[in-house]
């Protein structure tokens, strides 16, 4: 019966399967064995630091020992059968030499330099018999010494794609033009700068790279040096990169050398902003994320649909929220995409709606939305001087690369913007939130001078449907805006609801991501339920609707809304990974 199946069925059927299970195959019969075994080897792992940190705390180093001495009886059994070594297509090799020679002193220290030898045997002998691994296309270190030696055995290796490096010492200084990778990741934040440095990590050649990693400001600032210097990436399609002040110019240059790029993760300091990039600079440029105060750089008169910002604030608070005018401000300039916005996730945002209207205007083809709020009530209420007010209007002209000292607008109330990559009607909007500012907050009614009869904008009708909250009048574009100031979560829920915050009206993904508050208890789905139903009233086009700490997720079929369900929080946090900044639970 077994035999009339072809192989091609039995391996697509096991190749979920556990390595318990493959092991059992193997042994059942030479059939099973001939086609469990490929699925069994073509992934291995070694993990050294798990062997240490148990006996350790147990006082015990002998389990360690021998844990150690099996590894290294399997490794040198796997290398010198060929059959199987062909198999492997995957190595992860994680050693942490750190804890080797940091151990405190304790009764069974004089067992420990066995442990050290026998893990530095470990690593000599796989470094000596990678080479035999013909048919690896991903490797994985944690740990380890590229040494030249090693770096060679890495290019006598054709299948080779993708690696990754993790607390790893690189010494590279001629590999004749480098490893042919597709994707290379690496990360060493205790890498300290040297005259010698850049020499040494000549490991990856910039002709076949699609994708990079460099998430440590010192890594990111020798690779972008390394690779200006070496020649146009022209496959390079992703890039994630972590730099500090000093690697400015630098990545500027670097994006010259890109002309491919679809993808840019970027944490970089504010001072990252303020420049005019070409539009002959990463032309095919597709999604952005990092600071919103750098967004509106990479905007301009490229294919840009998606959006993931972050914002760092000042003074060290954990989740800080933005500015409006900070936040409809980078709007204007995202909105200067040439392609239509699909996907975008801002920061943490105030209960207010004026964020909202212009939103829903700039972009109202927007499928995906994702944001922040508090869990609580509003913030302490603060009067508005002048001093933060010209801070805040430096800030927005700072975004908007404005250099004069007037903060963007001078007596005549004429602007001072590039009008190749940001339109004119940006100094509207400066001009109003620089007046508002300091007349200390006073609501005052603007009107758009080109209305006929000083008429306001549609936008404000229905302002006033919900009762006692502050009103405020915004205004950008000749559009005038009502600002509601909502007391709390629930009250911008409901407005949500009756649509006096405004979404998009194509809107089909929504996330509402609430981050801790002292003393905020957030919404029961009880009371978000309904709300979830009128929106879907409201927009026909909605779908899915995420909302909380843990996120739960409302999904619509055939017309009717599901009971909320947890949901992954990876592909909703507004905030990165890659930035430490976690709300959830």
């Amino acid at each position: 019966m077994t035999t009339a199946l072809p192989t091609e069925v039995w391996r697509m059927a096991w190749i979920h399967a556990s390595s318990g299970d493959l092991k059992s195959l193997s042994s059942s019969c030479r059939l099973f064995c001939d086609i469990s075994q490929p699925l069994l080897f073509r992934t291995l792992t070694y993990v050294g630091a798990s062997d240490f940190i148990e006996p350790i705390t147990s006082r015990n180093i002998t389990p360690t020992l021998e844990k150690l001495r099996r590894n290294q009886s399997r490794l040198r059994s796997l290398a010198s059968s060929p059959r199987l070594a062909l198999m492997v297509q995957s190595w992860s090799f994680h050693s942490s030499p750190e804890i080797l020679y940091n151990i405190p002193d304790v009764p069974f220290m004089e067992k420990f330099p066995q442990v050290v030898k026998l893990s530095r045997a470990i690593n000599a002998n796989f470094g000596s018999t990678l080479g035999v691994f013909a048919n690896l296309s991903n490797l994985s270190f944690t740990g380890f010494d590229l040494t030249p030696e090693f770096c060679q055995t890495l290019a006598s290796l054709p299948r080779l794609k993708e690696m990754s490096l993790v607390l790893c010492d690189i010494h590279c200084p001629d590999l004749n033009g480098g490893l042919p990778l597709e994707d290379f990741s690496f990360s060493n934040p205790e890498l300290e700068w040297t005259d010698a440095i850049v020499e040494r990590h000549n490991l990856v050649s910039t002709s076949r790279l699609k994708q990079l990693h460099l998430v440590d400001p010192l890594v990111g600032r020798v690779f972008l040096t390394l690779f200006t210097t070496s020649g146009p990436l022209p496959r390079l399609v992703a890039l994630h990169l972590s730099l500090g002040d000093e690697a400015k110019d630098i990545f500027y240059k670097f994006l010259d050398c890109c002309p491919a790029l679809e993808h840019l993760d970027l944490d970089a300091p504010v001072t990252f902003s303020g420049v005019n990039l070409p539009d002959t600079t990463i032309p095919a440029l597709r999604s952005f994320a990092g600071p919103i105060e750098i967004a509106g750089i990479f905007a301009g008169g490229r294919p840009v649909r998606s959006f993931d910002l972050d914002y760092a604030g000042e003074g060290g608070e954990e989740y800080p929220s933005i500015e409006n005018s900070v936040v409809q401000a980078v709007l204007l300039q995202i909105s200067t995409s040439s392609a239509t916005l699909e996907d975008l996730k801002l920061p943490l945002l105030p209960f207010d709606t004026s964020n909202f209207r212009v939103l829903s205007d700039l972009f109202p083809k927007l499928k995906r939305l994702v944001f922040f709020l508090r869990d609580t009530g509003a913030p302490p209420e603060a009067a508005i001087d002048l001093d933060e007010a010209v801070t805040w209007d430096m800030i927005i002209a700072d975004v908007l690369g404005e250099a004069s000292d007037d903060h963007g607008v001078d007596d005549e109330g004429t602007d001072h913007l590039d009008q190749d990559w940001i339109p004119l009607t940006v100094s509207s909007l400066l001009a109003a939130q620089h007046q508002e500012m300091l007349s200390g907050g006073n609501a005052t009614e603007r009107r758009c001078e080109d209305c006929d009869n000083n008429s306001a904008s549609g936008y404000s009708d229905g302002a006033a449907s919900l009762e006692g909250p502050e009103v405020e009048v915004d205004a950008y574009q000749g559009k005038t805006y009502e600002d509601l100031k909502l007391d709390s979560l629930k009250d911008f829920m409901r407005s949500l609801a009756n649509d006096t915050t405004p979404l998009p009206r194509n809107i089909r993904h929504l996330g509402i991501a609430l981050v801790p508050s002292a003393g905020g208890a957030a919404m029961p789905d009880a009371d978000v339920s309904p709300v979830v139903e009128e929106l879907g009233a409201l927009y026909p086009a909605l779908r899915k609707v995420m909302f909380g700490y843990s996120p739960r997720a409302w999904k619509r079929k055939d017309g009717v809304w599901e009971n909320p369900k947890p949901e992954d929080a990876m592909g909703f946090l507004p905030f990165r990974i890659m930035r430490g900044n976690l709300p959830f639970s």
